[in-house]
């Protein structure tokens, strides 16, 4: 039996952070049971090579997350336009989320729309770690799903420029957000023991007003809402 070819990975591609992700993507299509064929690998990394190394990672990252079996760019966005700009505002996510934490699509469409518009400025603070976590902060305080919108409230609230140049600014708005949190959570629980001395009926009766307005809540949460509601009732 003959030994598999060597391919040669293209000189502007032979960087240990392509490298990783290359065996990645080979061990992808091996999973889903469309092992890598010589052939096929050199004409892959022959078209990667014409994009570039962030382009390149860009697109095996996204099939990998998608589950394909060829190399496409993240939908609806050009190799050549805002794929670079995904790097730096993917690896600023992941020190929020975690470092295997994929780019939401969301996320990716949204970069694709302020890239078409020539929101460089918006785009910049996407990149920073500081503006996602704050984001995420508010999500939480205001007991919603997070997402990208909320990233954008608070480069709209606290300011890009501001932020981006001060460090120390930033961690005092954090522990302000934290401690600030700390009350609401503390709040909440009060109110929720006020609520759970409610007769059966009346509390049946705001829990059902809570599933109504918030249908994907977890049941946690529509405890937390109808106790809110009801105190607003009384007040």
């Amino acid at each position: 039996m003959k030994p598999k070819p060597e391919i040669e990975i293209p000189l502007n591609l032979k960087t240990e952070r392509f490298e990783e992700i290359w065996e990645e993507w080979k061990q992808h299509r091996k999973e889903i049971h469309h092992t890598l064929k010589p052939t096929t690998e050199k004409r892959q990394l022959k078209k990667l090579s014409k994009v570039g190394e962030e382009k390149a990672i860009c697109m095996i990252e996204n099939s990998i997350e998608q589950g394909y079996t060829g190399l496409f760019p993240p939908k609806d966005k050009p190799v050549n336009g805002c794929l670079e700009l995904l790097v730096p505002i993917r690896e600023a996510y992941q020190k929020v989320y975690g470092e295997s934490a994929p780019l939401p699509s969301q996320w990716q469409l949204r970069i694709a729309a302020l890239y078409e518009a020539g929101e460089t400025e918006r785009l910049k603070a996407l990149a920073d770690p500081s503006f996602i976590r704050q984001g995420r902060t508010m999500a939480s305080m205001a007991r919603c799903a997070d997402g990208i919108g909320w990233v954008e409230k608070a480069i709209d609230d606290y300011g890009a420029k501001e932020m981006s140049k001060s460090r120390t600014w930033s961690k005092e708005i954090d522990a302000a957000v934290a401690e600030a949190t700390r009350v609401v959570k503390e709040n909440d629980r009060e109110r929720v023991e006020l609520f759970k001395k409610l007769d059966r009926d009346e509390r049946v009766k705001w829990m059902a007003k809570a599933v109504e307005k918030f249908p994907k809540m977890n049941e946690e949460s529509l405890l937390r809402m109808a106790a809110l509601e009801w105190e607003k009732s009384v007040k």
